[in-house]
């Protein structure tokens, strides 16, 4: 079992080095078996000003002290700021998404991350919708003859 971030998981199917990875879409040579729709929510402290509102401004996530995890890398974070010029206040940096969520329950700034890694977590964080589309399709990516068996899970 190997913990990463989608694009590197990817890179290691394609290598021959995993032979699946459940992550968010990415494109390639590969194969695809959809499995769930998320968002991406922003993580605000319970005791945050913004706490108490009902969703993020993408202006907040200018002007808010930051925290990112995997700086520079191909991130779903990274790839909706990409999308919308969004270039966040980032005033603190972590390879960990529990060390990112740890440093906000701190107070320490504001992160955006898949709606479901919040859930797997209990602290004082609060999860707020972004005001701008954030779909990420989640699913199986996998190479086609190298798990035949796979193309059954799909029917």
């Amino acid at each position: 079992m190997i913990h990463d971030y989608s694009s590197n998981l990817l890179k290691s199917v394609e290598n021959h080095e995993i032979d699946a990875c459940i992550i968010s879409k990415r494109e390639g040579n590969h194969k695809w078996i959809p499995l769930y729709k998320d968002k991406l929510v922003a993580w605000v402290s319970e005791n945050h000003k913004l706490a108490k509102k009902n969703s993020i401004l993408i202006e907040q996530l200018k002007k808010e002290p930051f925290i990112a995890t995997h700086v520079g890398e191909n991130t779903d974070y990274a790839r909706i700021f990409k999308k919308y010029h969004i270039v966040p206040n980032t005033r603190l940096a972590t390879k960990d998404v529990f060390v990112t969520y740890t440093m906000v329950e701190a107070g320490l700034g504001i992160s955006v991350e898949h709606s479901l890694i919040a859930k797997v977590w209990q602290g004082k964080v609060k999860c707020l919708p972004i005001d701008f589309s954030t779909d990420i399709e989640i699913g199986l990516a996998y190479l086609e003859n190298e798990n035949e068996g796979l193309e059954k899970v799909n029917h």
